[in-house]
């Protein structure tokens, strides 16, 4: 879809001849996407096409901030290049399984993982420092998500049927709930401190992290992969 709502031409897509396993907003109105070759490719309609090797293996995730853009994939390995060039900025911690989530702290300070050894672990992106390993899944984690301050609060579900909030400066597993289907897709709204979790089952659930409770949609008929929540948005 474009960002005024419309959706792309078919020819357009078909033209695009990329097989993306992730994809995330970039300046100006481009899409990155990383591909199941481990390419990384950016598209949009005001930058000349462009795409690099980032990864061996599938990329399953990636973030973008300003000229900077984070790929993890199913290698093990954490990466951040400058995203106008392709050049490779940082090699991270390799992980010891594959990686299948990442999430960039709201003052792009610091960096999370869910990697399919249970493990949720947090680095410094300046530094590239380990800072912390969040343990208690008893599955992979699949989606990670925090509050609009970043210091107080992330979110983790996954194959694990379990919801997880976390306090990333000292590790510590706040709460857990745990759910009827893996969490697949989540978003966090600061505006109505509305946390929204996608399920297998294709049900989107939203819970209050303020009062006023929860409330559930109407279920799909297919798995959800990705909530977003857009910018100054205060309903759902």
């Amino acid at each position: 879809w474009r960002q005024d709502g419309g959706p792309l031409r078919p020819r357009e897509t078909a033209e695009t001849g990329l097989r993306p396993g992730a994809v995330a907003a970039g300046q100006d109105g481009t899409l990155v996407f990383g591909c199941i070759d481990g390419t990384v490719a950016v598209r949009g309609e005001r930058e000349r096409e462009r795409s690099w090797q980032a990864h061996e293996t599938r990329i399953t995730s990636l973030v973008c901030r300003g000229d900077h853009l984070w790929t993890a994939a199913i290698d093990g390995k954490l990466r951040q290049w400058r995203l106008s060039t392709g050049e490779l900025l940082r090699d991270f911690y390799d992980h010891p399984a594959w990686v299948a989530t990442v999430m960039l702290s709201p003052d792009g300070s610091w960096i999370a993982t869910g990697c399919a050894d249970t493990m949720i672990r947090t680095f410094d992106t300046e530094s590239g420092d380990l800072l912390q390993r969040l343990e208690g899944h008893g599955r992979t984690p699949l989606r990670l998500t925090t509050d609009s301050s970043g210091d107080r609060l992330i979110s983790s579900g996954g194959f694990d049927h379990e919801l997880r909030f976390w306090q990333p400066d000292s590790g510590r597993c706040l709460m857990s709930m745990g759910r009827s289907q893996p969490v697949t897709a989540m978003a966090f709204d600061p505006r109505s401190g509305t946390l929204a979790l996608g399920d297998r089952a294709g049900r989107l659930r939203l819970l209050r992290i303020r009062p006023g409770g929860p409330r559930r949609f109407t279920p799909r008929t297919s798995p959800l992969d990705t909530i977003t929540s857009p910018p100054g948005s205060r309903r759902h």
